[in-house]
């Protein structure tokens, strides 16, 4: 019987306050870059350092009307379920045997301690993982929630099916290559650590 991993999928919130924010960022940057262009071209500054000004005020507008709080991604109701044969996103159904550039981006689960942050370790909330695939020539890329530290086993299960089979596919966390979620140095690394499980 097939190894089946289930979830649900992540979205990031619409919302106007945090478009706000992410405008006044792009003008900064945009302004902040013309600023040097300008500088070099002996042109006058003066638009480009309103549009830093600009951009610093509506980044700080939107950050002050979301009252000063980060926004977190939204755990939504669509189901996502993997097999060795298929993955199911809501309604869409894709074969694994016709997908190419299986990838998943795998951080970790709800309440996992994470990398430490100055003086205190981050505690994870289970939404920056990632599943990316092509299929039919079209890039598809999925947020996906790991609720519990069983949820990461059902997915390293998975992953096991997967590597038993043969199937090509990538796994991997925000420092790199893993294999069974544990870092990995480079590819003779992920070889040994598959020899190592039996799965060449």
């Amino acid at each position: 019987m097939s190894i089946q991993f289930w979830s649900r999928l992540v979205e990031q919130p619409k919302d106007f306050r945090l478009r706000i924010s992410y405008a006044g960022g792009i003008l900064f940057l945009v302004s902040f870059f013309l600023i040097s262009v300008l500088e070099k071209m002996g042109k006058s500054e003066n638009w480009a350092v309103a549009g830093v000004i600009l951009g610093v005020a509506l980044a700080f507008i939107g950050w002050m009307l979301r009252g000063f709080k980060t926004p977190r991604p939204l755990i939504t109701e669509t189901e996502i379920v993997i097999n060795s044969d298929e993955i199911r996103i809501g309604n869409k159904c894709f074969r694994v045997a016709k997908i190419e550039y299986l990838d998943f981006l795998v951080n970790g689960y709800q309440g996992m301690r994470g990398p430490k942050l100055r003086w205190q370790r981050m505690v994870l909330r289970g939404t920056d993982n990632k599943l990316m695939f092509s299929a039919d020539g079209i890039r598809h890329s999925f947020r996906f929630y790991l609720e519990d530290e069983m949820a990461m086993r059902r997915l390293g299960g998975l992953f096991r099916e997967f590597y038993s089979r043969g199937l090509p596919f990538r796994e991997r966390n925000r420092g790199g290559r893993t294999f069974l979620f544990e870092q990995v140095g480079g590819r003779q690394a992920f070889e040994r650590a598959k020899q190592r499980e039996g799965y060449l």
